[in-house]
């Protein structure tokens, strides 16, 4: 089990984030977005995060390669996915001089700057700095945001000496 958690906390590392859909049936949908769409505060609704390891579903890397049950991989993934995922109710200000306020209920507000790709197809949070995320407009409406990033990285995953690809996608769904 320590294993685990220490798997679990490298992926938290590998992927801590600043988080960020629903939609009514009269707003137009988009995936560019520009300025005006992203300032607000935007809230939570829900987020889907999903595991791999050198390109094989994570689930799965546990039991061939770590050898565990699928009921312990099924309940290890729950807690990674549990761990990486984006609080039900966190809000994201993004405001119009391009700074953001992150708030999560326990934690202290996380702030930083934002910022609209020229294509408008990308939202950047904290460009140039080490918390750097780039994310894609799945889809945006007038008061619905969803939002997909993708992360990889290398690390021991099974404590062989030998590194392994691990990948994050996560979507973030959120309102207005």
């Amino acid at each position: 089990m320590k294993s685990m958690n220490r798997i679990f906390y490298s992926l938290l590392t590998l992927f801590a984030l600043v988080g960020f859909m629903g939609c009514s049936e009269d707003d137009e949908v988009k995936t560019v977005a520009t300025e005006a769409d992203l300032v607000g505060t935007w809230t939570m609704q829900s987020s889907e995060v999903d595991f791999t390891v050198n390109g094989q579903d994570i689930i799965d890397y546990m039991i061939e390669v770590l050898k565990i049950s699928e009921e312990e991989a099924t309940i290890q993934k729950e807690i990674l996915e549990g761990g990486a995922a984006m609080e039900s109710g966190m809000t994201i200000e993004l405001k119009s001089n391009h700074t953001y306020i992150a708030k999560e209920t326990g934690e202290d507000p996380d702030d930083g700057t934002w910022k609209l790709s020229s294509d408008g197809k990308k939202l950047l949070i904290d460009e140039g700095t080490v918390d750097e995320m780039e994310f894609e407009f799945k889809s945006i409406a007038s008061n619905n945001l969803s939002l997909f990033t993708e992360r990889s990285g290398k690390m021991d995953f099974d404590e062989d000496g030998t590194d392994e690809t691990v990948e994050v996608k996560m979507t973030l769904n959120l309102t207005k």
